[in-house]
């Protein structure tokens, strides 16, 4: 029952109808959403803003490495999805540094181009936050 239950918690702050309680770190749960993202988008591109905290970024290359996996990382307003090959783009909310960014626009060009988005989140920040699920995250980690 506790586990439903923070379950339930978690799909509430994130905004998200499904929550998992999993004992993966941040950095492995960000592989194994952008590899969800690849498998389903049949795509080897995915964006990282450069706001990722560092470990997970090199967990994520580490992941890759071995896949043939294009990992790019970059400020989020230099991200070009016209090209339509990009599987998944993932950033921080709050970020590294501790700011709350406005994603919205980030978010509509990668649906637009129909690239999945990854959100890396802090459960206790999300108490104050709009939800991930609201600003159109297909999936939060955290």
């Amino acid at each position: 029952e506790s586990l439903l239950n923070y379950q339930t918690a978690v799909s509430d702050l994130t905004g998200l109808p499904f929550a998992n309680a999993s004992l993966l770190d941040e950095g492995t749960a960000a592989a194994e959403a952008l590899g969800m993202c690849i498998r389903h988008k049949k795509r080897t591109r995915v964006f990282l803003s450069d706001k990722i905290h560092p470990h997970v970024i090199e967990v994520v290359r580490t992941r890759a490495a071995g896949f043939g996996i294009n990992i790019e990382v970059m400020p989020v307003t230099n991200m070009d999805f016209s090209s339509k090959d990009v599987a998944g783009v993932l950033f921080q909310y709050p970020d590294t540094d501790g700011n709350i960014l406005e994603y919205t626009d980030l978010i509509a060009k990668a649906r637009e181009n129909q690239t999945m988005v990854i959100c890396g989140s802090d459960l206790l920040a999300l108490c104050l936050l709009k939800p991930p699920g609201e600003m159109g995250v297909d999936i939060c980690y955290g």
